[in-house]
């Protein structure tokens, strides 16, 4: 049963005194809800294992984001708990593109009909940060961000009439 070897391994993290015995358990956590595609449950086993890292690195942070935005998919509210670490992810790497790609995406979803331009800030910092990276050898990761950010943008445009400023895009 599931729902048993989650509680096992939180019994076995709280009963440990070892960091690095916790650290593994949570791992095998996380491993577990991936195989039996519990989207929940690894967005709750990933953000603890973000939690629990000593230093965290950008990866970490962004894994935990991406759990919760996986998670959405079943739960609608886990967007918001994606936002809040792009948000955090943005904080900590104000230069790196991901944060506000992710949290683009992440406020897209909430906002579908583009109604209360959520994304907007966050496309517009995408453009901003990979357009200068077009001419080096990041161009081909930062190629699909910027054109998905294009794409918003012609969207958006177009839904509000201004078909002058959509052709821009």
């Amino acid at each position: 049963e599931r729902d048993g070897a989650y509680a096992y391994y939180e019994k076995a993290i709280t009963a440990d005194s070892l960091p690095e015995n916790k650290v593994a358990y949570i791992q095998k956590a996380v491993e577990l809800a991936k195989s039996q595609k519990d989207k929940k449950a690894t967005a709750y086993w990933t953000n603890l294992q973000y939690q629990t890292k000593k230093n965290p690195n950008n990866l970490d942070l962004f894994n935990v984001g991406k759990a919760y935005i996986d998670a959405a998919s079943e739960d609608f509210s886990y967007y918001a708990k994606a936002d809040t670490l792009f948000a955090i992810y943005i904080e900590k790497y104000p230069t790196q593109y991901t944060g506000y790609y992710w949290r683009a995406r992440v406020n897209w979803s909430i906002d579908s009909t583009m109604a209360l331009s959520l994304a907007n800030p966050y496309f517009e910092k995408v453009i901003e940060l990979t357009i200068p990276t077009m001419s080096t050898k990041d161009s081909a990761t930062v190629k699909n961000p910027l054109k998905l950010a294009h794409r918003y943008f012609i969207g958006y445009y177009n839904a509000k009439k201004e078909n002058k400023v959509a052709l821009e895009y």
